[in-house]
């Protein structure tokens, strides 16, 4: 409640939209490298209060140091140069206190680097779970939808790689987490207060 918020990797603001109607921030702002992406989402989602975007990039973020007291990242620091250096600035940005929220999907053979870069940040592990079981329970249950509308809305030569991104049973994302090679690991950070 009454919390600035910043999400690095926003894409197309959904999930900022939800959070900022839903919940009583002070202001939420959405990070994206894709300027088409900030634009769209600016216009997409103009009538949410308390709700902007603008571009950034996760290795160097736009933000004063202890500027904000939530920084959220889901489902886009896979795509990130260095990991580490992201950690780096969400923790600079973060008031003493502040929370850094962060779930993505990693191969299971990298996960010991992710977990390695969370010990060398300084934030402490709040909350620390696996939740592969359900994000493979939402593909089984959401495949036939998506690859329903795949066809319906796009040209076959898109589907292949649509089916892909979306992870529809087949798939080597869906093969991934079936087989438990693929992980999706979700954690809550909290910066120190003397950090």
């Amino acid at each position: 409640v009454d919390k600035e918020v910043i999400e690095v990797g926003s894409g197309r603001g959904g999930g900022a939209a939800f959070l900022a109607r839903n919940f009583a921030v002070r202001s939420y702002l959405g990070l994206d490298l894709s300027e088409k992406a900030v634009r769209f989402s600016g216009l997409m989602h103009r009538d949410v209060p308390k709700l902007s975007f603008e571009q950034g990039d996760s290795q160097k973020l736009p933000l004063a140091d202890e500027s904000c007291d939530v920084v959220i990242n889901v489902e886009s620091s896979h795509c990130y140069p260095n990991f580490k250096t992201f950690l780096g600035e969400a923790q600079r940005c973060l008031r003493p206190g502040g929370f850094f929220l962060f779930a993505d999907f990693r191969p299971l053979d990298s996960l010991p680097l992710t977990k390695e870069a969370i010990a060398a940040s300084g934030l402490e592990v709040v909350l620390h779970k696996d939740i592969s079981r359900h994000v493979l329970a939402s593909l089984k249950n959401e495949s036939a939808a998506k690859a329903n509308f795949l066809k319906r809305n796009f040209p076959r030569f898109l589907q292949k790689i649509f089916r892909s991104f979306a992870g529809i049973e087949g798939t080597f994302m869906f093969q991934s987490f079936s087989n438990g090679s693929m992980v999706y690991p979700l954690y809550v950070l909290r910066k120190g207060a003397n950090s």
